[in-house]
C-alpha cells in the first residue's frame, strides 16, 4: 500500500509568527495576517490577479490587471485564461493552475474569475474567486 507523506513548511510549525498580510485589506486582516504558507499563497494569487501590469516597482510584467477589463465590450476569455496561466507559472512557483472559470457581464461591468489550483506545498486543491 502506498504511503502518503505530508510535507510541512518550516514556517507553518511556528506559532504566533505571521507570514504576510491577508485580503481583504482592513483593520482586522492587517492585525491577524496569514499563519501558513498555504494562506499566503492564496493571498499572493489574489494579488497577482488584481495588480495592474507595471504597478509593482521594478516588476513591470507582474500582474493580470483584471480591473482593466471591466468596461470592455467583449472579453476574450481564452486570452485572459492564458494570461492568468502564464503569470502564475512565472511568478508563483508553489502552485499549479488546474482550471480558470471566467464569467463576464459587460452590460453591468462585472467580471467573475474563479481559479482552481493545486498547492504544491501540501498537494491540496483550493479555489480563489475574484469579482471586479
Amino acid at each position: 500500500m502506498a504511503q502518503i507523506i505530508k510535507r510541512v513548511h518550516p514556517f507553518d510549525t511556528r506559532q504566533n509568527i505571521k507570514i504576510g498580510v491577508a485580503y481583504p485589506l482592513d483593520k482586522n486582516s492587517l492585525q491577524t495576517g496569514t499563519n501558513t504558507i498555504k494562506e499566503q499563497l492564496r493571498t499572493n494569487l489574489i494579488d497577482l490577479l488584481v495588480t495592474y501590469p507595471g504597478e509593482r516597482v521594478n516588476l513591470p510584467d507582474y500582474g493580470v490587471g483584471i480591473q482593466n477589463l471591466l468596461f470592455e465590450n467583449k472579453i476574450n476569455k481564452e486570452t485572459l485564461k492564458a494570461r492568468i496561466q502564464n503569470q502564475a507559472e512565472r511568478w508563483m512557483e508553489n502552485i499549479v493552475i488546474r482550471d480558470v472559470d471566467i464569467n463576464a457581464d459587460s452590460d453591468k461591468g462585472i467580471i467573475f474569475i474563479g481559479v482552481l489550483y493545486i498547492c504544491l506545498v501540501d498537494g491540496s486543491e483550493d479555489m480563489v474567486t475574484v469579482t471586479g
